[in-house]
């Protein structure tokens, strides 16, 4: 039975523990405290419901009260005595991430949470996003102009970042606190009208709900549709006939074998876009690269797409990047002495080579096999170099009388630059 304002915050987390979460009582999870009323009420709620908790909090030193709502978050965990690590950000850190000040004080948090969970090793880190947060993130996506496909909110539940209270309102949230005398900071950034977000909140959010009390109620249950569509599409067009996984965080769409008419591409296409984990914005201006010639395509930090001729390539480059990394060989030079009777196996980056040496008096057959090369040992000089290839290197491919650039077969065959390894 729940009795009040206070007990319906604690049901959600307890429900959503139960439902949502492997967690044992007395087991770890790491809580985002920022010191405002909603971190502060879910740090509680989580300790009162006999969860082992820590906390964490980033100092960014960007406002003047930022000190102030250092010392209240150490005071708040000293009496639940609840551990506390803090991360303080050093003159310069943000202004040396590119990008906005929102977005380098993201990186820099959730940098923080990955390596505490890590250290600690934790399995969970619970933020405080609630359902107003929801509301006004969706209303934030529609207005930058995302793709209704792209039109996502706030998930319950992302790798290890967890949101309980993704149900309870913002005002649930004050009664709790009232309820159970607890401290807390307010924000002077979030009352600001030079952020969007802000907007949406101080003018946007309450002249909707004006004209239709039940606005939220509606705005949710669309985003709720969506989310069902974006689930059934990418059952349907992730595993059919023309969509390819090509490795991890790669993807490739032939156009010729695609089961669908022509005007559903873009679906496909979004769905592919967010499963390597395109955002929004990139999934609506990828949309021009459907209908671009052969070679063109777009590029970001951390993803690509490109036409090539039979259809689409996409990537994150991220992960790319990381298998790149892998394949880096240090150059290994082998003699002759050191293959012997029973061959030699070498680790080369990633890949074995296995050398063995076979007298053949007559009858040889050069067997085509990939991954297989046969020399003439009498034409092999040692010692045998194994390294990457690099520019100005030249082969001799079969059936041409000389030889040509590795780099010029790369562009023949349209090898994808970050293939190149």
């Amino acid at each position: 039975m729940i009795r009040d304002k206070s007990d319906k915050v604690l049901e959600m987390v307890r429900t959503f523990f139960t439902d949502k979460v492997d967690l044992e009582k007395g087991s770890g999870v790491l809580v985002a405290l920022s010191g405002g009323p909603d971190s502060v009420c879910l740090l509680h709620a989580i300790h009162s419901l006999g969860y082992r908790a820590f906390a964490a909090h980033v100092n960014y030193r960007l406002r003047s009260e930022s000190d102030e709502e250092e010392m209240l978050v150490r005071d708040f965990c000293t009496q639940l005595n609840i551990p506390l690590f803090v991360h303080v950000c050093r003159p310069g850190e943000i202004e040396s991430i590119a990008g906005s000040v929102q977005m380098a004080a993201r990186e820099i948090r959730y940098g923080f949470f990955r390596k505490l969970l890590g250290f600690h090793g934790l399995f969970y880190c619970a933020t405080a996003h609630h359902r107003d947060d929801q509301v006004e993130t969706l209303l934030f996506s529609l207005l930058k102009g995302k793709t209704p496909g792209a039109l996502n909110g706030i998930p319950a539940m992302n790798g290890p970042y967890i949101r309980p209270l993704l149900k309870a309102t913002r005002m649930d949230i004050l009664l709790y606190n009232t309820d159970h005398h607890l401290k807390y900071a307010q924000d002077s950034s979030n009352f600001k009208r030079d952020y969007l977000r802000n907007r949406i909140r101080i003018d946007v959010l309450p002249m909707l709900e004006k004209i239709n009390p039940s606005f939220s109620d509606r705005l949710l249950e669309f985003a709720g549709n969506l989310d069902l569509r974006d689930k059934y599409l990418k059952t349907k067009f992730l595993n059919m006939k023309g969509v390819h996984r090509e490795g991890e965080g790669a993807w490739r769409i032939i156009y010729r074998d695609l089961e669908v008419d022509r005007r559903y591409w873009p679906l496909v296409l979004e769905q592919v876009l967010k499963e390597v984990g395109f955002s929004g914005t990139q999934i609506h201006q990828s949309y021009t690269v459907l209908d671009a010639p052969s070679g063109k395509g777009l590029s970001w930090a951390d993803y690509s797409i490109y036409r090539d001729q039979k259809g689409v390539v996409v990537r994150n480059l991220k992960i790319q990047k990381v298998k790149l990394e892998r394949t880096q060989i240090k150059p290994l030079r082998v003699s002759l002495s050191l293959v012997g009777p029973e061959g030699l196996c070498l680790d080369v980056g990633i890949w074995s080579v296995n050398l063995s040496v076979k007298v053949i008096d007559k009858g040889f057959e050069n067997i085509v096999h990939p991954g297989v090369h046969y020399m003439d040992l009498r034409k092999v000089c040692f010692p045998l170099e194994f390294r990457r290839w690099k520019q100005g290197d030249r082969m001799q491919p079969l059936g041409m009388s000389g030889q040509k650039k590795i780099s010029d077969i790369f562009i023949d065959e349209k090898v994808p630059v970050e293939e190149r390894v």
